[in-house]
């Protein structure tokens, strides 16, 4: 079922923007909703092929690039614990991660996927000038573990609840359900 956009702006937040925030970004534009997505950390990590190290990169790092990499790295590691599935299927949603602090903020709704995420983007809605933000910002905070295995459910639920939003009537959406940070 693709819904036809109701001009609510959508964004999809987690820690790193390769996991979560993107299965739940390409679920929610399967169904016609508008929405982009991204991370808040300072930089994306990955689990390294040596135990307890990790692999870094830039935001604005493409996944076609990021997959190259780890593909020259150990391919049949980061085949294995299904990291290049992860991007491949990344690659069809957007280009690459971004992040949230370099957005321009012009959001309805930011739903964020994990405790740390929804602090950076509290923090941030709170340091940028209020007449930067163009509209007044619903926040829903809905936590998702970071697995590769059971992401799926956990992404349907996320946009299901985004559809609820985007089918309701906001202003009794927002005045039964949502604190307003604006």
């Amino acid at each position: 079922m693709v819904m036809k956009s109701s001009g609510l702006r959508f964004a999809v937040v987690c820690r790193h923007n390769m996991n979560r925030s993107v299965q739940v970004h390409r679920m929610m534009k399967q169904v016609g909703l508008d929405v982009e997505s991204y991370g808040t950390e300072n930089r994306i990590s990955l689990p390294g092929p040596v135990k307890s190290t990790s692999i870094k990169f830039k935001f604005g790092t493409t996944y076609k690039d990021i997959y190259d990499h780890l593909v020259q790295v150990n391919s049949a590691f980061y085949s294995q614990i299904k990291v290049l599935q992860m991007l491949e299927k990344n690659i069809t949603t957007k280009s690459g991660p971004d992040q949230f602090q370099e957005a321009d903020l012009n959001y309805d709704v930011i739903i964020t996927l994990d405790p740390s995420s929804q602090t950076s983007v509290i923090n941030e809605l709170q340091r940028r000038p209020q007449e930067t933000i163009s509209r007044k910002i619903q926040l829903i905070h809905m936590a998702v573990e970071d697995e590769l295995e059971n992401i799926r459910d956990a992404s349907h639920h996320a946009a299901v609840l985004a559809l609820m939003v985007h089918t309701r009537n906001m202003n009794y959406f927002t005045h039964n359900f949502i604190s307003v940070l604006h």
